[in-house]
């Protein structure tokens, strides 16, 4: 009877350590997530002129469509 007892004290040790465990990753991982965004949105921002310069370059140098030169790309 005493290790039923110990047992199910146990698993409810271990459901409520879930519990709050998760009650303390979540709120972590969507503050990490957030913070991962914001920062790859302002490292987007000042590399956009880069990438659309760099972007024109490679068009350009497919040669497609065939004649025809790439001189603008409106973003």
């Amino acid at each position: 009877m005493a290790t039923l007892i110990s047992i199910g004290m146990i698993a409810a040790g271990v459901v409520l350590g879930l519990f709050l465990t998760v009650l303390v990753v979540r709120p972590l991982q969507a503050a990490r997530r957030a913070e991962r965004l914001a920062r790859q949105q302002r490292d987007f921002r000042r590399q956009r002129e880069q990438l659309e310069a760099k972007f024109i370059d490679r068009a350009a140098a497919s040669g497609k469509p065939r004649g025809l030169r790439w001189s603008d790309v409106s973003f």
